[in-house]
């Protein structure tokens, strides 16, 4: 059974009763606990900008005041 080493107690009891163990749950935690076996938590991914402190900010010259007095006055965009 590939885990990933992830599946707590309860979903190691469905696993088990789909491959056709009767076992219940605190079977499973007192078996698990009796091999040594561990859970380990899964880490979400968290996406992070690294930013060198030398990186220069662009002034604010808009100032969140998106109305434009005529067309082609404020233009905005992303830079990576």
């Amino acid at each position: 059974m590939d885990s990933r080493e992830s599946l707590g107690n309860r979903e190691m009891m469905k696993k088990l009763r789909a491959e056709g163990f009767d076992i219940g749950r605190y079977r499973t935690r007192a078996v698990t606990a009796t091999l040594g076996l561990r859970v380990t938590q899964r880490i979400a991914y968290k996406f992070t900008i690294k930013r060198k402190h030398c990186d220069a900010n662009a002034d604010n010259l808009v100032n969140m005041e998106f109305n434009c007095s005529a067309p082609d006055r404020v233009w905005a965009g992303d830079w990576v």
